[in-house]
């Protein structure tokens, strides 16, 4: 029976494993799989694209000119204001190209004897660096999973907000069957009833390695994923491409690039930095509470809603 390892919507699949607890000798390497993909967020391109044209038609604009000329001419006027002005009245500056926006790249890595597992997405996005200033820049993000009898332990790269990284491990139980996994995989971006179909055709992108193409659904929402059956314990199944729709639109697809059954791969990549902090379980909720009293705040704020009103209540 297989399981499915869901971490940053992305999914494969694996059955029961004895995992070896060993940690890796520097510079040490091990033998395993290697599945590359080639991302896009159509939506989320979309909505970039929307904002830098309103930053573009706001910086430097004939009213903004006007309005910071008031500001500057007012007596007292603050050194902030100044600044804020300085580049209000300057035409918007974007830094790289928008083309770019919601492109991505994921990489994952499996070692089957150890029981290991690792995934790297890197996505262009538009990150604003003050008022009329935006760069299409690099994200990336890194997860470790390793695999037991019973279930597995995600490790999630995350930054703080210095921009010091730091490690989160997510215990998660085994889920059996293959239509489990598959609502195991819709659940992390569908809401509602899912409903998993058989598989209803497949392809060939690697010869003498088909995938079979099955399709999860909720609400107004699929994504139809091509799992490569590898015979193996472990991974069971690999993602080889996915699409990803909305209302009838492209939310997301990956695509898939290239496969190595014996590639040889570095052993530290399937364990978190041991420069950076891993947290503990008390950490994490912490964090956790802290992001979500952010988020809640800035709701308020907003829109005068405090979703965090209830929460007391809640924990009793």
């Amino acid at each position: 029976m297989a399981a499915l390892l869901v971490a940053a919507g992305i999914g494969f699949c694996v059955a029961p494993a004895a995992v070896a607890q060993n940690k890796p000798k520097a510079g040490s390497t091990v033998q395993g799989i290697h599945v590359q993909r080639q991302g896009d967020w159509p939506a989320a391109r979309d909505d970039w694209n929307m904002l830098l044209k309103a930053k573009q038609a706001q910086c430097g604009s004939g009213p903004m000119q006007q309005m910071c000329k008031m500001k500057l001419s007012e007596p007292g006027v603050t050194s902030k204001t100044k600044a804020y002005c300085a580049q209000m009245m300057s035409h918007a500056k974007i830094l790289g190209n928008p083309a770019n926006i919601g492109q991505s790249e994921i990489h994952e890595y499996f070692v089957p004897a150890l029981g290991r597992a690792a995934r790297i997405i890197t996505t262009f996005v538009a990150k604003s660096y003050g008022p009329c200033e935006i760069r299409i820049e690099p994200e990336e993000k890194r997860e470790i999973l390793h695999v037991r009898p019973d279930g597995h332990t995600r490790y999630e790269r995350k930054k703080d907000k210095s921009g010091n990284g730091y490690w989160a491990p997510h215990e998660l139980p085994y889920r059996p069957g293959l239509g489990g996994a598959l609502k195991g995989l819709a659940a992390t971006k569908l809401s509602g009833k899912v409903s998993v179909s058989k598989a209803f055709g497949h392809k060939t992108l690697v010869p003498a390695r088909p995938c079979e193409i099955s399709r999860v659904s909720a609400g107004g929402s699929e994504i139809a994923s091509c799992l490569y059956a590898t015979g193996l314990p472990f991974p069971s199944h690999i993602e080889f491409e996915s699409k990803w729709l909305a209302d009838g639109k492209a939310v997301n697809t990956e695509a898939f690039v290239s496969f190595a059954y014996d590639a040889v791969l570095p052993h530290d990549l399937f364990f978190p930095d041991p420069k950076e902090e891993l947290l503990t379980p008390k950490n994490i909720q912490a964090v956790s509470r802290n992001e979500r009293s952010q988020r809640c705040a800035a709701e308020k704020a907003r829109t005068g809603t405090d979703l965090c009103e209830n929460d007391d209540d809640d924990d009793e």
